[in-house]
Order: C-alpha cells, then structure tokens, then sequence
C-alpha cells in the first residue's frame, strides 16, 4: 500500500486512499476479480488507475461512451500519465499511433467500447500484448435489472475465455443488491472481491417539492442561491428542455439545450461552452452527463420526476463531485409519472416490468414524508441506524431551508479575503484551460482553488504539497499560481499566512518551543506576534513528523470531537472537505490539526 500511496501522491496529490477506496485497490493489486460499487463522485476511477501505474503490462478499460472516455483520457494525460483510447471517431492515421505505442509498452491504461471487444481481429491484437488486467466501468450496464441496459455489455462475459489469467474488475456506481449479483453471475467473476462504499454524499443537500406551474420559478430560486455557479437542469422530453430553456434566457440566465434532437455539433458546442464556464446553466435530457466529469456543479435541478431511483442517484450526483457543497432539487407532478408509464409500456426494450416497479419506487420516494438520504441508502441495501441527516428538506425545519444549510452566518473579513483570492485564481484557471483549450476543472477543480486561497503557498514546495497537486500539473501550472498567490498578499499584507521577509532567524523554533509546552495557538501567535494561520501550518507539520495522536494541548475535546464526527460523516481525511461541514464553528487549523491526528492514531493502531 506504501507503494501506492508513492503514486497517489506522485500523480494526483493526495496522500491516501478513501477508506471506501482501499478494498477495491487492494482486490486489483492481488489480482483478484472484483466489483466495486461507490457513488458518482467516490473515486472509483482512482481504484485503477492508480494500480495500472504499479502492475506490469496495460491495463483495459471498458466504457460505454466516447465522451465518457475522452475526458477520462484527457484527464490523466494532464496528471502525466500514459492513457490512449480507441473508437469509432479517430482517424485511421490516430489509431496506427496508438497501436504502435501499445506494441511498445508506451501505454499504461487503454480505453475501449464495448462493441470493439466483439471483434476477432482486435481480440487477437490484445492477446499479444502484456496486459495487466481488465477494468468495466458502469458495470450495471450489463444488467437487465440495471436502469441502464446496454445490450453490448453481454459480450464482455466472454473476455475471461481469451484473457484468463488476468484479473477482471467491476465499476459501478447505481447498483441494488439484485443488479450486483448479475453482474458478477454476467461477468463470470471469480470468487470477486465485493468492495461496497457508501451510497452517501454528505455533501448533497437533497430537496424534493410539488412542481408548480411549469417550475422555472423554482428553477430561478435554485440558480440565485448560486451566483456565478454551474448548474444542471434535468427535463423529460426535448420539447421541454427548450421550452425551460427559452423561459430562462428570457430572464436573464446564461442556458443552453442539450438532447439528442439537436444537430450533433450544435450539441457538442454547448456541452463544451458548459465544460470550459462559458455558460453557467445547462438544460438537458438524461442524455446529457454521463461522461462528463466537471466538478464544480453547484446544483442540479429535476424538473420533472426522473425515470427510477438508479438514474436519480447517478444524475444528483454529477452535483458537488470536489466534494464542497452542492444542492439537488426535484420537482414533481402527477403528470411525469403517467408520462414515463406510457413511454416504458410503448417501448420494445426488454425490462418494461422491472422499468415500471423502479417508476414506482420512484415516485414512492417523492411522496415519503421520511429522510430522503436514508430512503436512498435503504433503497439500495446500505443500512444505518440514523433517523434524520439534517441535510434535506424532511430533516430540516422550513425555516433553515433558506440557503440549503443547516445553519449560516456572515462570512468573516477574513473568509471574504479567501472569496477574493479564490475569484482571482478562478480567473486565472480559466485564461490557462482556454490557452489550452480544456475545461478548468482539468487544470485545478474548486476544492483544490479553496486550498491555495486558504493556505496561500509562497514557494513551490509549499504549492506542491497541497492537496490534490501532482509533479505534472505543478510542473505545468504551478509558477502561473505561486505568481498570483504572491500577487494578492503582496497587496494585502495583512492577509498573508507565510512570515514577513524580515523574521528574525530561529522564529520557527521559538513558535514551536511555545506550542510544545502547550501554549494556545492564539497565544503562541501574539506572544511572537505571527500570523495565526502561519503558526497553524507550523503545528500542523509538527504533528504530522512526530506522531501526535492527542491535540488537546492547542484544541478543545468538544471541537475535536467534532472534527472527528464530521470526518466519519464525509469519509473524507481532506481537511477542505471536513471543514465545509463545521464552517463558522470550528477554525481552519483546528480541522487540520484534528484530521493528522486522527490519521497517526489510525496508523499506529494498523
């Protein structure tokens, strides 16, 4: 796991695994067939990418889609990786590059359609090549009782008869326990390593409400909560996203269609314009979003009710991907139900019957007066012994439902400095991805914007150990970064988180003598008259190089407490993350000091 955790951090920033993610990395280290089931979000792609760097030969990648693999490839290019995809777009020249690069061992994870793995010839092209092992991403698709039944999925149970000494691996992220077992009955898994994470995402505030009128009032209500954010606007039927989306422009919102009506490179212009923040708001059929990473959706609104529970999960959850908080509306009538009954029943597919017990239970979920979070658990398997999450529109009164949050407060002289920083570096990631002509969200997503406005990195080591910083993307845009970090403090001094030039020598021995000898982190700070915050990273490393497991010389347990609560909750060790939760009533460092801490004792009970 040491060497993994070598490459996580090398190639994506990070310095550990999800706990959710570690089962499924260890099944693909040990060449164990497996399935993984973790939400739209969890890091599934993590699970073996990551692998595919350590383990000798190439390893395969089913996906459904050219998009889906497109960005998927992009991606880890841009974290500099070895990662080619081959489909029905590319040119022929394209595609004699890319097999001459397979030929050589140039490349480490190869992205396939299904429908390519039903070719002889091809078939016989990979059986001479050192593969390490086989990936099937949205794995449901191979199930019937899946929401999304793709007929060209079934020919992958017959990968194992050409490739059987490999290890075959499962990905999903909508599977009820029904569609898990036929996948593994479909894939021919051996004795699988079934890695189940959480079906939650804590960072989802879920609202379900009765469509009034044709619902762009609520739409508007949804897009003001978030000013200059991305969001995604879910219709039934082509008509209907064209209709929402000429009342939208009409008042002033930034919105364009998408369905699979429109010309295909009207279609793709705007799903682009929506990639690279040229547009805020997207409206679109189910057909938009599967393969699109973007990961600072703010919002995504249902206007109508969706087909079943699956396509819900998968959709709400293109929502908050980096992890901060994000909003899911659903509007519903008794209409969309009646709609989606007569479409199932005049369709040939196979499945009408389960499609219309999932429409049922769909609609189940709209109408209950119990949590929506622990419905969705429930619905797919996931237990818990919570009644309430406080972050929907059951749990919480009316009149906390104003912003979404449970709680709100004024932003701080200091957090509105963090906006500001974090608005000019946003600006910033946008000139660099239209340069290059790429979505920001693949040069930095938000998450990791919020932790260079919070903690302001002076020099590139700092930069680099940020998370989610890998060496190529530090490489390729750190010193545009570390500029306009340096910039904004420069022109607010009073800001700055990193010492003044003229400190004295040994300051950082005196800061930590103090700390040592448990003095406050306020008091260590004014005794030496330091910044807070500088202070704080000092005892954050500190803690980190020497093992502390207890913080309660700088902390108060209530607060530790806390952090640790809401650390479970997220299932996150990112102190970004865990800090959205307990904003305005724990501080920054306090989240970071209790997360290392949290970490060494882990480390020390394994």
């Amino acid at each position: 796991m040491d060497r993994l955790r070598d490459v996580l951090k090398t190639y994506w920033g990070y310095d550990d695994f999800r706990p959710s993610q570690r089962e499924a990395v260890a099944a693909v280290m040990a060449q164990q067939d497996s399935l993984t089931v973790l939400p739209t979000g969890g890091g599934k792609s993590l699970c073996y990418q990551a692998p595919a760097l350590l383990k000798e030969g190439m390893a395969l990648v089913v996906s459904p889609l050219i998009a889906l693999m497109k960005d998927q490839v992009d991606s880890l290019c841009a974290h500099g990786v070895s990662a080619a995809c081959i489909h029905s777009a590319l040119q022929p020249d394209e595609k004699r590059r890319i097999a001459g690069a397979i030929r050589r061992g140039e490349i480490k994870l190869l992205y396939l359609a299904p429908e390519r793995l039903a070719q002889e010839r091809f078939l016989s092209f990979l059986q001479q090549c050192s593969l390490s092992f086989v990936a099937i991403d949205e794995a449901h698709c191979i199930s019937m009782w899946g929401h999304d039944f793709r007929p060209d999925y079934r020919v992958l149970g017959d990968l194992r008869k050409y490739f059987p000494q490999i290890g075959m691996h499962a990905f999903t992220a909508t599977a009820t326990p029904q569609v898990r077992r036929d996948i593994v009955r479909q894939l021919h898994l051996t004795d699988p390593c079934i890695a189940i994470g959480s079906f939650d995402r804590p960072n989802l505030f879920y609202r379900v409400e009765a469509r009034i009128a044709q619902g762009v009032d609520q739409i508007c209500a949804v897009a003001d909560r978030y000013p200059g954010e991305a969001g995604i606007v879910y219709a039934i039927r082509r008509a209907d996203v064209e209709r929402l989306c000429v009342a939208l422009r009409e008042r002033g919102y930034d919105a364009r269609p998408y369905h699979a009506g429109m010309a295909d490179l009207l279609r793709r212009q705007n799903q682009d314009a929506f990639l690279r923040d040229e547009i805020r708001i997207i409206v679109a059929t189910v057909a938009f979003g599967m393969g699109i990473n973007k990961s600072n959706v703010r919002y995504v609104v249902h206007a109508a009710l969706p087909k079943s529970l699956e396509h819900y999960q998968q959709e709400s959850g293109r929502a908050g991907r980096d992890g901060l908080p994000a909003e899911c509306v659903l509007l519903h009538h008794g209409r969309d139900y009646r709609l989606w009954e007569n479409i199932i029943r005049a369709s040939e597919e196979a499945g009408g019957d389960v499609a219309l017990k999932k429409l049922k239970d769909m609609w189940n979920f709209c109408t209950a007066k119990n949590c929506r979070r622990i419905h969705i658990l429930r619905y797919f398997g996931e237990r818990t012994g919570r009644r309430r999450c406080d972050t929907c529109d059951v749990c919480l009164p009316q009149q906390a439902l104003c912003d979404g949050t449970e709680t709100s407060s004024v932003a701080s002289p200091e957090e509105q400095e963090t906006a500001g920083l974090f608005e000019t570096l946003r600006e910033l990631r946008r000139m660099l991805a239209t340069e290059r002509g790429i979505p920001p969200y693949q040069v930095f997503n938000d998450a990791v914007l919020w932790r260079f406005a919070r903690q302001r990195p002076m020099s590139r080591s700092a930069l680099r150990n940020t998370a989610g910083v890998g060496v190529q993307k530090a490489r390729d845009y750190g010193k545009f970064f570390l500029h306009a970090i340096r910039t904004w403090v420069a022109a607010h001094p009073q800001s700055a988180t990193t010492p003044p030039a003229t400190v004295p020598s040994g300051i950082d021995t005196l800061i930590l003598d103090l700390l040592q000898r448990g003095v406050s982190l306020q008091d260590t700070a004014e005794q030496l008259e330091q910044p807070l915050e500088y202070v704080g990273q000092l005892l954050q490393a500190w803690v980190a190089d020497n093992g502390v497991t207890d913080p309660s010389s700088w902390i108060e347990t209530s607060d530790f407490q806390q952090v640790q609560a809401a650390a479970y909750r997220a299932n996150s060790w990112d102190a970004d993350t865990v800090y959205s939760y307990v904003r305005g009533q724990v501080d920054f460092s306090t989240v970071a000091i209790s997360l290392i801490c949290l970490r060494n004792g882990e480390e020390k009970i394994k």
